[in-house]
């Protein structure tokens, strides 16, 4: 149950693709002729997907409550803190990075390094999705 940390429907695919190839490796599980456990994957997890909005109606509400609140700090640039109940402090703070890539020579070789660079500006789907 990811829901309540960022699930999507995405990864609920994910997980069912991994689970499907569970069954059939341990012979619990035969496709049908022509089915590829993708397709079937994507299937079962829009069903998957659907109940769990209608089941676990609190979780998504509150995922969706989060996502909200994300989004109205993001708009000033400011990193998410909150205090635990038992007093922890927590500090989310995802940034922006800008990717640089160096191409230098090694001996004969041509060889390529990346660095990143972190910068000022909050990463506003990184923090929305944590």
């Amino acid at each position: 149950m990811v829901l309540p940390y960022g699930g999507t429907e995405s990864s609920c695919r994910e997980y069912t693709e991994v689970w499907l190839k569970g069954k059939i490796q341990a012979g619990k599980l035969h496709l049908p002729e022509g089915q590829k456990v993708y397709g079937m994957s994507v299937y079962l997890a829009k069903h998957i997907w659907d109940a769990i909005g209608s089941t676990v109606i609190a979780a998504r509400d509150a995922m969706g409550f989060l996502q909200s609140m994300a989004g109205v700090v993001n708009r000033v640039n400011k990193p998410i803190q909150w205090t635990t109940p038992c007093g922890l402090p927590v500090l989310q703070e995802y940034k922006e990075t800008k990717d640089k890539r160096i191409k230098t020579r090694i001996g004969d070789a041509l060889v390529f390094f990346s660095i990143s660079e972190t910068l000022d500006k909050i990463n506003i789907s990184k923090q929305r999705s944590a």
